[in-house]
């Protein structure tokens, strides 16, 4: 008796995916939730990256306002409204919306700039508040930092984490109170 080839390509695939079942492995585990301190230098590493978003959202704001939306071939591009399409737009209303869209992601940004902003001012003071700027900002090494600061690397790692548990707190103070009781 000859198995065809489609029939041996099903019960391998049957086989293997019995196996996987068996096994477990078709479950993903549980999405680790992150932490406010995680959270918190998630947000400082990618402050620059937020700056210059906004700076180009900006830019592009004025390349809708000077040359309008651009299209593509013959689909049809809908700045309306809620984004659907209910008809044709004006010119006027497809820039004036896709101005709105960008300016509304702006201020998303903004927000978050903001919110940095403001908890950063209460460490500010801190004497070894310079070693955030030069790590996160300006992507400085610890070992470069320590040199800067005339200190040694764990003195700067202590100082360092210590500050992004401050602004954590401030960041999410929710969420670092649920840390602590767990």
């Amino acid at each position: 008796m000859q198995i065809e080839q489609q029939d041996l390509e099903n019960l391998i695939k049957e086989t293997v995916k019995a196996t996987i079942l068996e096994l477990g492995l078709d479950k993903q585990p549980p999405k680790k939730e992150r932490t406010a301190y995680s959270k918190t230098e998630q947000l400082l590493y990618n402050y620059n990256n937020f700056q210059r978003v906004v700076k180009e959202k900006l830019e592009q704001i004025e390349e809708l306002k000077k040359y309008g939306v651009p299209h593509k071939g013959g689909a049809v591009h809908s700045y309306c409204a809620d984004n659907t399409v209910h008809g044709l737009c004006t010119v006027d209303e497809t820039v004036d919306n896709a101005v709105h869209n960008v300016q509304r992601s702006v201020q998303g940004i903004t927000d978050v700039l903001d919110m940095i902003k403001a908890a950063m001012v209460g460490v500010k003071n801190d004497p070894w508040y310079p070693i955030l700027e030069m790590r996160y900002f300006d992507g400085m090494g610890q070992e470069d930092i320590a040199k800067t600061m005339n200190c040694t690397q764990p003195n700067v790692s202590y100082h360092k984490s210590r500050l992004v548990k401050e602004l954590a707190l401030r960041l999410f103070p929710n969420d670092v109170a649920k840390e602590m009781m767990e």
